[in-house]
């Protein structure tokens, strides 16, 4: 249960395979940060976390969701995010070369929204793994990174799920 709704891109299961597969490749299980490990199965792009729920005209927001019109993350790379003290996050660098992902994330900010929850920069990637803290990607390792993923929907997740 999350203390806020957010509203999310998700992906096909084949393409969810996909990262499962480059988690593999990637890390071991040795690597992992305690149970956290493989996310891949909860993979989504979060475009605004902190929806206000009981402030929120949930049909206003769903007009909204409906008139993204995207179809896709243009991917680059991995990245690692330093999260926490214990662990980092392994994630999908997703490209925004036009802004209109961030642009979606500003869009969202019309609706009630707790600022004090949201990170000072929108970056948006795609998280697949938690890896503890001296976990280093091998840049001689060739992995099968993939450049792009489809969007199956832009959905808003209220905070009962």
């Amino acid at each position: 249960m999350y203390d806020f709704g957010y509203v999310a891109a998700t992906f096909f299961p084949e393409d969810i395979q996909e990262l499962k597969e480059l988690v593999e490749e990637a890390c071991s299980s040795e690597d992992f940060y305690e149970q956290k490990g493989d996310v891949t199965h909860k993979s989504h792009l979060t475009f605004l976390y902190g929806i206000c729920e009981n402030e929120l005209d949930r049909g206003e927001l769903e007009s909204y969701i409906k008139s993204i019109d995207l179809k896709e993350l243009k991917i680059d790379g991995l990245i690692l995010i330093p999260a926490h003290k214990d662990f980092q996050v392994l994630s999908l660098n997703v490209v925004d070369s036009n802004g209109r992902l961030k642009s979606i994330h500003e869009d969202l900010k019309q609706f009630p929204f707790e600022p004090t929850v949201q990170f000072e920069t929108f970056v948006p990637h795609l998280a697949i793994a938690y890896v503890k803290p001296n976990f280093k990607l091998d840049q001689n390792k060739k992995l099968d990174i993939p450049t792009k993923l489809r969007i199956k929907e832009i959905k808003y997740f209220g905070i009962q799920g």
